[in-house]
């Protein structure tokens, strides 16, 4: 679908499929086909139903708002060609316990994953060069947020003049950057 308005899923919130004997049943795992390349926008919006979604490596981009409010989601394997997280991609699906960006991606958009309550911790990979504001806002059980590249880290507040260089080396400290001290800045690697 080119947008989450062309789509019928974002409007339906539960996502049934058809079986060989004309029954329908209700997708609660996702797996998107290979060669898909894009998770357009809005595309599985509110579907409360899912528990898990598995990424193709295929796929270069997720969307924003792709699995917004997706509340019963649990768990999601990104492939490994996934260099886009669009804004609010995750957001609000407060049952995800673990996520595992891979090092394909270089950015993060803000909002992709604020209010996530049951996620607990997180690793960014090297390749991750640019973290939208409010990323991880809201995600109260997040105690950890690992960098794998702790090098030339700043924060820049919108409209802001200058950065900060932040020190991301300890990965309680950054739970906490990223929650409340500077949840409010975009991050960038220089």
């Amino acid at each position: 679908f080119d947008d989450e308005y062309a789509n019928p899923i974002a409007c339906a919130n539960k996502f049934y499929t058809k079986n060989e004997f004309n029954e329908y049943k209700l997708v609660t795992k996702l797996v998107i086909p290979k060669g898909v390349t894009d998770i357009r926008a809005g595309v599985f919006q509110d579907c409360n139903n899912l528990t898990s979604v598995t990424i193709p490596n295929s796929v270069v981009s997720i969307g924003s708002s792709a699995f917004l409010g997706c509340s019963d989601l649990e768990s999601v394997s990104i492939g490994n060609s996934v260099k886009w997280i669009g804004k609010y991609s995750f957001s609000g699906c407060n049952s995800l316990r673990t996520i595992n960006i891979p090092n394909s991606v270089t950015t993060i958009q803000r909002d992709a994953f604020s209010g996530c309550f049951s996620l607990t911790s997180v690793t960014i990979p090297k390749s991750v060069t640019y973290i939208g504001k409010y990323a991880f806002y809201g995600c109260i059980n997040l105690n950890n947020i690992t960098f794998s590249n702790t090098s030339e880290w700043y924060a820049k507040k919108d409209g802001a003049r200058s950065d900060i260089k932040i020190s991301v080396t300890n990965a309680s400290n950054n739970a906490t950057y990223f929650k409340s001290t500077y949840c409010d800045y975009n991050w960038y690697r220089k």
